[in-house]
């Protein structure tokens, strides 16, 4: 917009002139004020502008305020690697969070938090051993004053479970069996 100058929008020139904020020998500037501090909460507030040090030939300047609005930053919470063995059920072994507000003292301690992480996976017990499953947080059931929550996944890895008997073999599952012979 060529009428958009420092954060401010003029309006009013002259219908059918070629009037715009760059040729109407502005001289001056505005001034701001507003409740908001930096690292304050999300919410709205109040812009007063000052526009009583703002001059033109053929212009007077009249402020109408504005609005502030803060949303919520994004949280990541990813679910932390975790080895199952076969035969077990998949769980979750916790997360980790990211992405606080840089410069802020916000860590998941004082940031408000309530709510519970879930987990889905997409291994189901007895499932093939392997790499290539992923553990991911459901995190629909976080809150917090500031932030708004983005779950990722982790690595989910089952290994074979090994297991001896007393005759001397050992057992891999799933699929093989070793019979260990004496000597």
């Amino acid at each position: 917009d060529d009428n958009s100058h420092n954060g401010v929008t003029y309006t009013g020139f002259i219908v059918g002139s070629s009037d715009t904020i760059d040729n109407i020998n502005l001289t001056g500037n505005v001034s701001y004020s507003y409740t908001y501090t930096r690292y304050g909460n999300v919410g709205s507030y109040e812009i007063s502008i000052d526009v009583a040090d703002l001059k033109s030939t053929n212009y007077e300047f009249e402020a109408a305020d504005g609005k502030l609005t803060v949303n919520k930053a994004k949280l990541t919470v990813t679910a932390n690697a975790h080895t199952i063995t076969y035969g077990a059920a998949p769980t979750g072994n916790g997360v980790t969070y990211s992405g606080f507000v840089v410069g802020s003292s916000d860590n998941i301690n004082n940031i408000g938090l309530s709510g519970e992480v879930t987990y889905s996976f997409n291994y189901s017990q007895f499932g093939n051993v392997g790499s290539n499953y992923t553990i991911t947080p459901v995190v629909t059931g976080l809150s917090s004053t500031n932030y708004e929550f983005v779950g990722a996944a982790g690595k989910l890895t089952v290994s074979q479970k090994v297991t001896s008997t007393d005759d001397g073999s050992i057992i891999f599952e799933p699929d093989i069996t070793v019979n260990v012979v004496g000597e």
